[in-house]
């Protein structure tokens, strides 16, 4: 069995695109929210950067 090490990065972008796909509980839901903030953020003048940790803390809230 291939480990992430053995991968190349683009072999290991589609794994990962494929688990998120067919991860049974939301994982599409969650990978979908994800895009979405990262889509807000780009298209965001205005809005100052955040931290990755602020990234996923305002992810988190946002699943509730």
């Amino acid at each position: 069995m291939e480990t992430p090490e053995d991968l190349t990065a683009e072999q290991f972008t589609k794994a990962l695109d494929q688990s998120w796909a067919s991860a049974p509980t939301g994982g599409t839901d969650l990978l979908s929210r994800m895009r979405d903030s990262i889509a807000d953020i780009d298209t965001s003048v205005d809005k100052p950067k955040i931290t990755k940790e602020e990234f996923l803390a305002e992810l988190a809230r946002g699943r509730r």
